[in-house]
């Protein structure tokens, strides 16, 4: 189980990480555009902001790449695809609503801002992540507690 909680802590700071990167940078874009930056200089910011975030997530997936891979034997494995379908659920539950939400309260007398739609995409990921990571660490302590006074 030392392998799992491992997985979920990297996993649960990499999600998490990567969407509060992802939302500062929305910010950093939103900035720029509310001085006035249009057209190309504006794309221009855009495109070097999406090009350094695709060169970290390809540097962490080589570095992923050069260690070995755990293997995790069937009960982990299943833990980890109920984590990962409880974070789904945790990301629809939450998403569809604050996508919907915002509209319904406008209604067709305003405009909701194009940001808003990217923070709530990454504050999903955060819930996903935060959803998978509780869900592994409780799974992990039913079963040491199982294991420490278990039948033999």
């Amino acid at each position: 189980m030392n392998r799992l909680k491992k997985k979920a802590k990297r996993d649960f700071f990499c999600i998490c990480g990567f969407s509060l990167f992802n939302c500062l940078g929305i910010a950093f874009l939103t900035h720029v555009d509310i001085k006035g930056a249009m057209g190309a200089r504006y794309l221009a910011h855009s495109f070097g902001y999406v090009a350094v975030t695709i060169g970290i997530i390809i540097f962490l997936n080589i570095k992923q790449r050069k260690h070995h891979k755990p293997v995790f034997d069937e009960r982990e494995l299943y833990l980890i695809q109920r984590s990962v379908s409880w974070g789904s659920i945790a990301f629809f539950a939450y998403g569809i609503p604050a996508l919907y939400t915002p509209f319904y309260l406008i209604g067709g007398h305003g405009k909701v801002p194009m940001w808003s739609v990217a923070i709530v995409f990454f504050g999903g990921f955060i819930l996903t992540g935060c959803t998978q990571f509780l869900f592994l660490m409780n799974a992990i302590k039913k079963d040491e507690k199982l294991s420490e006074g278990g039948v033999a």
